[in-house]
This record gives structure tokens, C-alpha cells and sequence, in this order.
């Protein structure tokens, strides 16, 4: 009995080791699928690590390299804000030079507008004292009948001296007639201006001095506007402008007293040169055609051209078109007003339909222009009153 049950716990007791064993091999070989997958692993984070070490040493190449850029864009900056500072003190000497130059420019214009009132009075007088003379050299004496037939139609000799005493006796007399005869005109024009200058107390001293500048082809009637504007009334025989012609009209702006000198411009192909030499210091510049005439429409887009090339920095353009009487009395109206708006809106420019004969528009037409060059002029000196007060600012800082 004895040895069965030894037998039997024997056999127990193998069957025991042998589930061990199983379960230790069976553990094992977790054991060594486990160490293969770390291996494989391991070797993954190996590469991975050597991958980051790679993509580190990139990003470190980068940085370096970023703070090179940083560095030459902080010198680059730094060499832009030099510059800026190195351009807005020239800007401000710049400016306070402009208006300096506009100053004395003002102060010239001033001076030479006297000086051509003075030779323009001057001019008035030797004119009315060559008319005098000329109406008294042409005076004829009464004729006396003498025995002849022939001498009905001669007058009686006398001598010299008597003829000189006779003709210093009558030339008072006819001086006088022919000046009372050659005024009528020019004493409406010089009643006109005193009653501008009794309405405006210092129109002979204008604070503001504007130069307009005439454009146009031939026969559209710029001269006459200039005269109709000026004078207040329409010549019926006026010449073609050769070369440069040139007069000033003074109004009162808001209180203050303004010259306009108004610059006729000869519409000659040969005078063209000449022309863009004066619009090129315009403040304004008055572009005419004549709406009873198509060429003339189409011409003065030439002009316009010219002008958007060669214009001053801050100059007023104005289209104007004259001769809206004719076309009103004749029907010959070849140039619609929505034609000219529209000419105008492509050059920003003002527009104007007028009639010199009549005065139509006229009077608006300039006093529309004047207020826009007072206004450009205020902004202009408030610009660099601004500048000037920033460059002072900027001198006290420091």
C-alpha cells in the first residue's frame, strides 16, 4: 500500500513539474516574442532618435541662420530710418525753401503787376495823345472860292507861321473832340473798375496773385472772352493774338483782394512752343472751344493732352466752351454739353458752356475758377505750415 501511494504521489508530483515546465516554456516564449518586439523597438527609437538628432541639427542651422537675417534686417532697418530721417529734414528745408520762394514769388508777381498797371497807363496816355494828333492832322479847313475854278476845291495859302499859329490854336479844340470821341469805350471800362474799387478797399494791393493761362485753337473766341471778362463788354473788331497778349483783372474773394492775370495764349501751330512755356507755372489753365464747331473740339483734346503732361502740381483745368449765342440763334450747335462734361470728367477738369458776345457764364465761369485756386492755395500753405510745424517740433524734442 505503501508504495502505490508513493507510486501514485510520484506521479502526481511529475505531472506537476511537467505543467510547470509547459508553463515556464510557454513563458519563456512570451519572454523572448517580448525581447524581439523591444529589439525591434529599440531599434526604431534608435533610428528615430537619429532622425530628431538630424531634424535638431536643421533646426538649430535654421535659428542661426534666422538670427543673421534678424540681424541684417535690424541694420537694414536701421539704415531705412536713418534715410527717412535724412529725407523729411530735406522735405522740411524743402518746404520752408517753397515757401520762402512762393513769398518772394508773390512779392515779384506784386511788383511787376504794378509795373505793367503803370505801362499800361502809360500806354493808354501815348495812344489817346496819337489819336489827338492824328484826328487834328487830318482836321480840314474851310474852303474859300477863288477866281479860278480849280481853287474851289483848295484852301487859301498862307504861310507858315500862320498855318502853325492857326493849327496850335485848333489843336486844343480838336484834341479834346477826338478824346471825347475815342473814351467812350475805355470810360466804361475805367467806371467799371472804380466801382470794383470802391467795393473792394484794397484790390490795388492783392493779397493773392494767380496766373490763368489761355488755350485754344484759332478763332474760338478766347481774346474775347478775356476782353468781355475784363472790360464788361464784347469787341466787334478784334485781331488775332500773335505771340502772347496779356491783361489783369482784380476781384474781391471772401474779403480778400485778388489779381488774376489773365495770359492770352496765340492758337498758331508756330506759337505752340511758346504756349507750353507759360502753362508749365500756370496756377490755372482755361482749355476754350467753340461749340458750333466740331475741329475745334476735337483740337482741343490736343491741348488737354499737352497739359496733363506738362501742368504744375496743384494747377486748376477748366473746359470752357464758347459761343453758346451762335448756337442758340443759328442752331448750328455741332458740340452737345454732355460732350464737354464728358470731355472734362475724363481730364478732371471744370466745365463751363459760355458766350463772350453776351457775357453768359462768364462772370461764374471765373469766379468759380478763382475760388478753386484760393482753396488749392490754402490747402498748399496749410500743408507746409503742417511740415514746418513738425520740423520746429522736432528740433525742441531734440
Amino acid at each position: 500500500m505503501r508504495q502505490g501511494d508513493k507510486k501514485e504521489q510520484l506521479l502526481q508530483e511529475l505531472r506537476t513539474r511537467e505543467q510547470e515546465l509547459e508553463f515556464t516554456l510557454t513563458k519563456q516564449r512570451e519572454l523572448e516574442s517580448r525581447i524581439n518586439s523591444l529589439s525591434s523597438d529599440q531599434a526604431d527609437a534608435r533610428g528615430e532618435n537619429r532622425r530628431l538628432q538630424n531634424v535638431n541639427q536643421q533646426l538649430q542651422d535654421q535659428l542661426e541662420q534666422s538670427r543673421e537675417e534678424l540681424q541684417n534686417s535690424l541694420s537694414q532697418l536701421q539704415q531705412l530710418q536713418n534715410t527717412i530721417k535724412l529725407q523729411q529734414r530735406g522735405k522740411e528745408r524743402e518746404v520752408l525753401k517753397v515757401s520762402r520762394n512762393m513769398q518772394k514769388e508773390r512779392e515779384s508777381l506784386v511788383r511787376q503787376l504794378e509795373l505793367l498797371r503803370d505801362m499800361n497807363k502809360r500806354l493808354r496816355d501815348d495812344k489817346d495823345a496819337h489819336q489827338a494828333q492824328k484826328m487834328t492832322s487830318h482836321t480840314k479847313n474851310p474852303l474859300q472860292r477863288k477866281e479860278s475854278i480849280m481853287g474851289n476845291y483848295f484852301p487859301p495859302r498862307k504861310s507858315a507861321k500862320r498855318q502853325l499859329t492857326e493849327n496850335s490854336n485848333e489843336e486844343p479844340e480838336d484834341s479834346d473832340a477826338c478824346l471825347a470821341d475815342s473814351h467812350p469805350k475805355r470810360l466804361s471800362i475805367s467806371e467799371q473798375r472804380e466801382d470794383a474799387e470802391k467795393s473792394t478797399s484794397a484790390v490795388c494791393d492783392p493779397q493773392r496773385v494767380f496766373k490763368v493761362v489761355f488755350l485754344r485753337n484759332s478763332a474760338v473766341g478766347k481774346s474775347s472772352f478775356i476782353h468781355q471778362y475784363c472790360s464788361g463788354h464784347f469787341p466787334n473788331n478784334l485781331a488775332s493774338t500773335v505771340g502772347m497778349d496779356f491783361q489783369v483783372r482784380s476781384v474781391m474773394m471772401d474779403s480778400t483782394p485778388v489779381a488774376l492775370q489773365l495770359w492770352d495764349t496765340a492758337g498758331q501751330e508756330r506759337f505752340h512752343s511758346l504756349t507750353q512755356q507759360y502753362f508749365r507755372k500756370a496756377d490755372g489753365i482755361i482749355a476754350m472751344y467753340d461749340v458750333t464747331q466740331q475741329s475745334s473740339f476735337t483740337a482741343v483734346r490736343h491741348w488737354l493732352d499737352q497739359v496733363q503732361d506738362r501742368m504744375a502740381e496743384g494747377a486748376c483745368l477748366m473746359l470752357l466752351g464758347n459761343k453758346t449765342d451762335v448756337a442758340a440763334s443759328t442752331d448750328r450747335r455741332e458740340v452737345s454739353g454732355a460732350q464737354g462734361q464728358k470731355l472734362a470728367q475724363q481730364y478732371r477738369a471744370e466745365f463751363y458752356e459760355c458766350s463772350a458776345k453776351t457775357g453768359h457764364q462768364v462772370e461764374e465761369a471765373m469766379t468759380h475758377l478763382t475760388r478753386l485756386l484760393a482753396s488749392q492755395q490754402d490747402k498748399q500753405c496749410e500743408s507746409a505750415l503742417r511740415l514746418d510745424t513738425s520740423a520746429n517740433g522736432g528740433r525742441c524734442c531734440k
